[in-house]
C-alpha cells in the first residue's frame, strides 16, 4: 500500500462535515496554485488537491499541551 492510501484509509481525521470543499474555497484554492505554480487546473483537480492538503494537516497537526512544551 502506497504512503498516499495509508494516509487516507488509516489517518483521516477531518469532521465528518469536510468531506467537499464550498465553491468559494476551489475558488481560492484555483488562484493559489495559479499564483505559486502559473498552471491553470480545474475544478475537480483543485477539490482532490485541496482534499489532500487538508488530510495532510489533519495527520500533521496535533496541538501541543503546556506539560508537552516544558519538556
Amino acid at each position: 500500500m502506497d504512503i498516499e492510501n495509508n494516509l487516507y484509509q488509516n489517518h483521516t481525521h477531518l469532521p465528518e462535515s469536510t468531506t467537499r470543499l464550498s465553491p468559494s474555497a476551489i475558488k481560492d484554492f484555483q488562484l493559489i496554485y495559479f499564483k505559486e505554480f502559473k498552471k491553470t487546473i480545474s475544478t475537480n483537480e483543485a477539490e482532490r488537491l485541496g482534499m489532500k492538503l487538508l488530510r495532510l494537516f489533519a495527520v500533521v497537526y496535533k496541538p501541543i499541551r503546556k506539560d508537552e512544551y516544558a519538556k
